[in-house]
């Protein structure tokens, strides 16, 4: 052993600064599906990401856009403005206003108060029944 301790710890630090990591394989980057249809849709529905009860739908809205960029969303949510990412959205299709609403007419409504109407049968034992106009025809 020609080499003193010395000189081997410098050997050792010049190797070990010379390795260098291999570069991390990124499992991270998830390629995210976005709708043609986010670009020009005036209202969208949000994804909601907490655990569900049965029968719970997964998006919420829908909701009216104020503002968009490549990667957001301003979303009004209960006239609040929210920021959503763009992965949390789908568009929202909705009706177009040509379809109107039915119209609603008003009953007319008599001066004479509403009496049930009783009706009565008899069994082929003989008992009587009475139906109150709840249960009757």
């Amino acid at each position: 052993m020609d080499s003193s301790p010395i000189q081997l710890v410098e050997s050792l630090k010049s190797h070990f600064d010379s390795i260098r990591p291999s570069p991390a394989s990124n499992h991270s980057k998830r390629s995210v599906f976005i709708p043609t249809a986010l670009k020009d849709c005036s209202h969208v529905f949000i994804r909601n990401d907490t655990v569900r009860k049965s029968l719970q739908a997964p998006y919420d809205g829908p909701f009216k856009i104020l503002h968009r960029t490549d990667k957001t969303f301003d979303v009004d949510i209960k006239s609040r403005k929210s920021t959503i990412s763009i992965d949390r959205v789908k568009p929202a299709f909705l009706e177009s206003d040509s379809v109107q609403p039915p119209v609603v007419t008003e009953t007319v409504r008599s001066d004479k108060p509403c009496i049930p109407v009783t009706r009565e049968t008899k069994t082929r034992y003989g008992r009587t029944v009475r139906f109150t106009e709840k249960y009757g025809e």
